[in-house]
């Protein structure tokens, strides 16, 4: 179990606070750092995945398999 916190601070009163931890699943969460939309991105492939996963095996996927997905499409290199 991996436990996150953080705390919601503005720096002025008239800036918002964008959400910074999702929740991908009802035991996966993850938490972004840097431009929202890369994250968000990557959290809408990870929501895919999990869907995926659990409607062809009906389970719940692993952590680290998942990472492991994740791992992949991140670090392949693509040549034009």
């Amino acid at each position: 179990m991996i436990v996150i916190a953080s705390l919601k601070r503005s720096p002025s009163k008239l800036s918002s606070f964008q959400e910074k931890i999702f929740e991908v699943d009802n035991k996966i969460g993850v938490a972004v750092s840097g431009l929202t939309a890369d994250g968000t991105t990557m959290i809408d492939f990870i929501r895919g995945e999990i869907k995926k996963h659990t409607f062809l095996y009906d389970t719940t996927i692993e952590g680290g398999r998942l990472v492991s997905i994740v791992a992949r499409k991140t670090q392949v290199r693509r040549y034009f």
